[in-house]
């Protein structure tokens, strides 16, 4: 994966940073529309899908696959005669990018687990967990039952 970073940034002329904050910028915005989605089209609350996007935006397995995505457009892209920078932000926008179902299971998961542990750890050190009401949230309505819309799969 390194080497179709290094001959994308090469073609492009940018160096490894802008090329690194371009794909956050762009998965950053990605997360961005998927939370407007979850509020108009499946009227999730406004406060309820920022937590459901803010788990994706703090997820390693979220990112690794962004990545995933993106390369797969950088060696695309490589593969034009001519590599101007407006292309190549056309094609990365362009491309679907969906995630599959079992990433989306394993990053609920994941989190699960993390939240799971923190209270464990809050209760080691005999200080109190911050009042979330989880049976409200679109992520559980109940302890191990997971809830998400489908426009997310």
């Amino acid at each position: 994966m390194k080497a179709t970073e290094q001959k994308l940034q090469k073609a492009l002329g940018i160096s490894s940073d802008t090329y690194a904050e371009m794909m956050y910028e762009y998965g950053c915005a990605y997360l961005e529309q998927r939370k407007e989605n979850l509020i108009t089209d499946c009227k999730c609350k406004e406060d309820q899908a920022e937590k459901f996007t803010a788990i994706f935006r703090n997820s390693t397995i979220w990112w690794n696959w962004w990545r995933r995505e993106w390369q797969a457009v950088d060696r695309l892209f490589l593969r034009l005669n001519e590599h101007r920078m407006e292309d190549y932000r056309i094609m990365q926008e362009c491309h679907t990018k969906i995630p599959p179902l079992d990433e989306v299971d394993l990053i609920l998961d994941n989190h699960v687990i993390i939240k799971d542990l923190s209270k464990a750890a809050l209760l080691l050190t005999e200080k109190k967990m911050p009042y979330n009401d989880d049976s409200k949230s679109i992520l559980y309505t109940g302890r191990d039952k997971k809830v998400f819309p489908r426009q997310w799969i």
